[in-house]
């Protein structure tokens, strides 16, 4: 939950819950992050497990924002599913959980989670089971409790979306960017931000990569977008020492995630 500080304004948190490339190492997710505890943003392998490892209960979850759908970036959210059906009394006392993600491609996807689902929840639950749906497209706002949330168009091979949170209580702005190659629009739609969260899943490299970035790509985003913190994610273990590495000689407010890591704005 929003945390307050000790001038009482209201502060944003960011948990990290994975942080690894497509193919999580143990003790790893694929990346994903929680934002005041309620806003899932990616949904890990584990997204689930990993709430309840650094003690969140995913029926806290309100809103689940996907920043594309391949595999990597949504598998949990067919555990989270099952972890609501398998609560249905708790889950129905509450108001559905939002799911956000492209406009292309959030409905079709939805109709296959639940027809895997099908095969292990009884078709009456899964059928009692609501949630709201709602495909986003680029420069299109949407608005959530604390913040004004500004999807953002990435350079990818599905449809893509980086989602800009602005605070309302604090004005404070975190940008996270799913999958994404270097793209100077979207440098130009994070200008001045104060925490962006930016892949490099090609390590130390230089781009051009197709629909990817390297650490170099990530840090040349934050020179250009003025960005005041920059943290890398969604990176191989044995590339993220060489990767802040190279992102630091190019941007050096950057830090690499890990798991657990607890960033408050």
């Amino acid at each position: 939950m929003p945390m307050r500080n000790s001038g009482s304004k209201i502060r944003s948190e960011i948990l990290f819950l994975g942080t690894a490339s497509v193919l999580p190492e143990a003790g790893n997710d694929t990346a994903s992050v929680l934002l005041d505890r309620k806003y899932l943003i990616d949904a890990g392998w584990y997204a689930p497990l990993n709430m309840l490892r650094f003690g969140v209960t995913p029926l806290d979850i309100e809103a689940v924002f996907i920043t594309h759908f391949h595999q990597d970036h949504y598998l949990g959210l067919v555990d989270l599913i099952f972890y609501f059906a398998m609560n249905k009394k708790k889950y129905a006392e509450r108001s559905p959980v939002r799911i956000y993600g492209p406009k292309e491609d959030i409905d079709d996807v939805y109709r296959r989670i639940c027809i895997l689902l099908k095969a292990d929840i009884d078709l009456g639950v899964l059928g009692s089971m609501q949630f709201d749906l709602i495909g986003v497209s680029p420069g299109t706002a949407v608005d959530i409790p604390e913040y004004t949330v500004m999807p953002c168009r990435t350079e990818h091979a599905v449809p893509s979306l980086c989602y800009r949170f602005t605070s309302r209580g604090t004005g404070r702005t975190i940008a996270y960017t799913g999958d994404t190659g270097y793209s100077e629009t979207l440098s130009e739609e994070l200008a001045g931000i104060d925490l962006l969260i930016h892949e490099a899943s090609c390590g130390a490299a230089v781009g051009p990569h197709v629909g990817h970035s390297g650490a170099v790509d990530a840090a040349t985003c934050a020179v250009h977008a003025r960005v005041r913190r920059l943290i890398l994610t969604h990176c191989e273990k044995r590339l993220r020492s060489d990767a802040l590495k190279a992102a630091k000689a190019v941007f050096r407010e950057t830090r690499l995630s890990k798991p657990g890591d607890r960033v408050l704005l």
